[in-house]
């Protein structure tokens, strides 16, 4: 609290604080105000949008690596034979059966594997031998699985979408390439997927490799 004498001599009192808030502390406070409401909401948005990111990401991931997952356990079942080591059946596959391989038909972009589940002796396809014979290959952004009819060039189910490449690579014993059927010791298998985020690619890679059995 100060004094001071007004015109007529009197003194009077004046509290501290009593002068008010001009004009140009409160543009400067508002202006200040609104500069940290902007940096809040720019953060906010941007982490709102790493976190929709992230989870694109992890959503085409999942769908990448559950397409995968079956392949190999797919392929690395190609060529199963119970009745190999049993007596009360006779082999499905090649040189019992002639042209019955484990591996049917190989590409770099689809691949038609055989297998015995059921144990009778014969992987022909159709009913009496279910998913026996199975197929996978690229059409367009699907992975397509077939388990009917003698090709590998169309028709089957969707295992999973968004994908930008699926490669089959080939391998003998010693990790060179396999170009021939009775070489091929190893299938790697490539997948990649991509989904676009607010303008953005948002891709991923999977790879594994998959030693036949009896191999």
């Amino acid at each position: 609290m100060t004094e001071a004498m007004d015109r007529t001599g009197c003194r009077r009192v004046r509290r501290l604080g009593q002068d008010g808030t001009t004009l140009a502390e409160l543009v400067i406070t508002l202006a200040v105000f609104g500069v940290i409401i902007m940096v809040i909401v720019v953060l906010w948005q941007q982490s709102q949008q790493a976190y929709f990111r992230g989870a694109t990401a992890a959503e085409l991931q999942q769908n990448a690596r559950a397409a995968l997952e079956q392949i190999t356990r797919e392929v690395r079942q190609a060529g199963y034979d119970p009745c190999r080591y049993r007596a009360d059946c006779t082999s499905a596959f090649d040189p019992v059966v002639a042209g019955v391989f484990p591996i049917q038909t190989f590409t770099a972009s689809s691949l038609w594997v055989r297998t015995d589940r059921n144990a009778n002796g014969d992987v022909t396809p159709g009913v009496g031998n279910p998913d026996e014979n199975v197929c996978f290959r690229l059409a367009g952004d699907l992975i397509l699985r077939k388990t009917s009819g003698v090709d590998c060039t169309s028709g089957g189910e969707e295992l999973a979408r968004n994908i930008t490449g699926l490669t089959f690579t080939y391998l003998k014993a010693n990790g060179t390439a396999a170009t021939v059927r009775s070489d091929i010791k190893l299938v790697r298998v490539t997948i990649s997927a991509q989904e676009m985020f607010m303008g953005a690619p948002v891709t991923v890679g999977l790879r594994s490799d998959v030693r036949l059995r009896d191999q």
